[in-house]
């Protein structure tokens, strides 16, 4: 599949998205690490949520597994990320894919997280967004659209991204 037509088909997802109306509660890391438990298990809903509250920011969508060593890399910078743009307009939502929710929380209690979790096991999203390797993640700018997409993750990818999302803000 080309990247034309794979941002064609995540357009017509977040399309899908902005009219989709039922709600539920998010889930941050340290939620999903006390196993409360969410007001629907579908992560298509929850994700529609998490980009609603978003509106106006920039938003960096990051789907990670507890087996994928990448993964336990990106999440340190995540972190600091969300840090660093805390005044900015600048949103973090992960998508876990693990098949068993036991496998993310043991994942999450190695490597916390300060951004919002989504569970996906049947890899509903993923599938939307036609992801094909972990880590994989996309920015969408403040209108909500895909201007950059990447697979995979180690710390040039990481600093190549926070360009990105930098340049973002200046316009």
């Amino acid at each position: 599949m080309n990247i034309a037509l794979s941002i064609t088909r995540t357009s017509l997802f977040f399309l899908f998205l902005s009219s989709f109306s039922a709600m539920t509660n998010l889930v941050s890391a340290e939620e999903l690490l006390t196993t409360e438990p969410f007001e629907t298990d579908n992560p298509v809903i929850q994700f529609q949520q998490a980009v609603n509250a978003a509106e106006g920011n920039i938003v960096y969508v990051d789907f990670w597994a507890s087996w994928c060593g990448p993964c336990r890399e990106s999440f340190p910078l995540m972190n600091s990320w969300q840090e660093k743009y805390a005044n900015e307009s600048f949103t973090i939502i992960t998508i876990n894919v693990d098949e068993k929710k036991e496998s993310a929380l043991q994942f999450l209690s190695e490597n916390p997280a300060n951004f919002t979790i989504i569970y996906d096991p049947e890899g509903q999203l993923a599938q939307a967004f036609d992801v094909r390797a972990m880590p994989s993640s996309f920015i969408l700018n403040a209108e909500r659209e895909l201007v950059s997409k990447h697979r995979g993750f180690d710390s040039f990818t990481g600093l190549r991204i926070e360009k990105e999302i930098e340049k973002l803000f200046i316009k």
